[in-house]
C-alpha cells in the first residue's frame, strides 16, 4: 500500500484526506469508520485539496460529493476560485457535470473518437452485505462482533472506481485479549474501458490471518482490492466477491460466508 502522507509531505501538499484525518483526530483508512470520507478511494482524496478542489492540465475541478457534480473552470478564469469553494454558481464562466459523465472525453473537444463511439459509460451501483451495514454475529461478554462485504463501481466523475472491500470489527472493549481471525476473499471481475480495446479480468483468491488485539472500541481490519482506477470510465464491468471466515475464537471459531450479488453491465 502506497504511503500518501510521505507522498503528500514530499510535495508539500495538504489533501482532503489528511484534513479529514487531522479533523477527526487521527482517523485514516486503516480505521473503521469510512463514514469520514466521500469515497473509498484514498488515492483520489489525496489528489484533492480541503475544499474538494484539484487542477489537471488547463481545468480546475471542484467536486460536490452530496449532489455528485463536479463544476469546472478554465485555468484562465482561476479568479473564480473563492465562488467553486464557496458553491457559488456563474452560469457565464462555469460547467457542470454529472459523476457519470466522462468529463476528460468532454472537455477535450479536438477528440474525433468520441463521435464515432458508440459505447456509454457505465452507471455507478453497489452492493453491501448484509444490508444496512449491520451483520454482528457475535456478542461475547459485551464485546460485538461484525462483518462486511461490499462490491462497488464508483464513479467521482474524473474519477473511476472498481473495488471488492471486507471490513472485520469488533466494538464494545471489555476484554483486554488477542483475537485471532483467519479470512478468504474470493472475486470474479471483469471490465472494459469505455471506446478502447484495453480490459482486463481475473479470478482470484486472497487468505489473510489476522492475530491482534481488537479489544479497541470499533476496532478491526479492512481488506480492499482495486480492480480499476483511473479517469476513464468503464463501458463494461462484472463483479461477485465472496468471503469465507472464521470467528474470533471469543465466539467459538465457527465458519461463515458472505455472498455479494454479481454487479454488471455487459
Amino acid at each position: 500500500m502506497e504511503n500518501l502522507d510521505e507522498w503528500e509531505k514530499s510535495i508539500g501538499f495538504y489533501s482532503l484526506r489528511s484534513f479529514i484525518n487531522d479533523k477527526n483526530k487521527g482517523i485514516n483508512e486503516e480505521s473503521q469508520d469510512f463514514t469520514q470520507y466521500p469515497t473509498e478511494s484514498m488515492r483520489f482524496s489525496s489528489i484533492l485539496n480541503k475544499n474538494n478542489i484539484v487542477q489537471v492540465g488547463d481545468w480546475i475541478f471542484k467536486l460536490n460529493f452530496g449532489k455528485r457534480e463536479v463544476w469546472v473552470i478554465s485555468e484562465q478564469d482561476k479568479f473564480l476560485i473563492n465562488d467553486l469553494i464557496n458553491n457559488n454558481y456563474k452560469k457565464e464562466k462555469m460547467l457542470v457535470f454529472s459523476f457519470e459523465d466522462n468529463i476528460f472525453e468532454i472537455l477535450d473537444t479536438e477528440n474525433i473518437e468520441k463521435a464515432r463511439c458508440k459505447e456509454s459509460c457505465a452507471f455507478s451501483t453497489q452492493d453491501v452485505v448484509p444490508d444496512n451495514d449491520n451483520y454482528w454475529y457475535c456478542d461475547a461478554n459485551g464485546d460485538e462482533y461484525g462483518a462486511e462485504l461490499k462490491s462497488d463501481l464508483d464513479n467521482l466523475g474524473i474519477w473511476k472506481h472498481l473495488y471488492t472491500k471486507f471490513k472485520h470489527r469488533k466494538k464494545g472493549a471489555l476484554n483486554a485479549s488477542d483475537e485471532y481471525v483467519l479470512f478468504d476473499v474470493y472475486f470474479d471481475y471483469y471490465w472494459k474501458k469505455r471506446c478502447k480495446k484495453e480490459t482486463d479480468s481475473g479470478t482470484e483468491q486472497i487468505q489473510i490471518n489476522l492475530f491482534g488485539n481488537l479489544s479497541q472500541p470499533s476496532s478491526g481490519r479492512t481488506y480492499r482490492k482495486d480492480h480499476y482506477k483511473g479517469t476513464r470510465c468503464l463501458s463494461k464491468y462484472s463483479l461477485q466477491s465472496k468471503v469465507t471466515f472464521i470467528e474470533a475464537l471469543d465466539c467459538g471459531g465457527s465458519l461463515h460466508s458472505l455472498n455479494t450479488n454479481k454487479i454488471e453491465k455487459l
